[in-house]
């Protein structure tokens, strides 16, 4: 019984909460400033209703903001960057190549089903070791044989890198 009454009251206590939110909003407008309490030169502070927060650029017409385009803030020169070409056949063409990897095989060591390859990287003397699947450098390894090995990359592009 004390379960049902606590339960009862505290449903009582919402609905009078929602009655009030609905009869503040369709009623007289809320838009009173609250003052906080006097601070130190007993000045009171106005705090700012939802209605006053507003983008203070919503004002100006995109037109009248062309400066803020032409001069950016954070620019060093303070000018608009140089417009740079959309060459996209150059794009295409670099994509289109890429570049071969640059890795040596070292060695490919089999057991039974698996095989694992140990490659070094040309330009910085890094050695790895992969296994068919893994991804190293922009390239899959597709196949492991036993002088080479055939690194592939998504757009179809394969390439074999020999045993020393």
């Amino acid at each position: 019984m004390a379960k049902n009454l606590l339960m009862y009251s505290a449903l009582v206590v919402l609905g009078v909460l929602v009655w009030l939110d609905r009869a503040q909003k369709d009623g007289a407008p809320a838009e009173t400033v609250m003052q906080a309490p006097p601070i130190e030169g007993g000045r009171a502070i106005a705090v700012a209703t939802p209605r006053e927060l507003v983008n203070p650029l919503s004002k100006f017409e995109k037109s009248e903001l062309k400066d803020t385009i032409e001069r950016p803030l954070f620019a060093s020169a303070r000018k608009r960057p140089p417009a740079v070409a959309d060459d996209r056949a150059t794009i295409a063409q670099a994509e289109a190549k890429p570049a071969p990897p640059s890795y040596d095989l070292l060695g490919v060591v089999r057991d039974g089903e698996r095989s694992i390859a140990l490659i070094r990287d040309k330009k910085d003397g890094t050695s790895f070791r992969v296994e068919v699947g893994d991804m190293i450098g922009g390239w899959h390894v597709a196949k492991l044989a036993p002088k080479s090995i055939l690194l592939r990359r998504d757009d179809g592009t394969s390439q074999s890198v020999p045993l020393f």
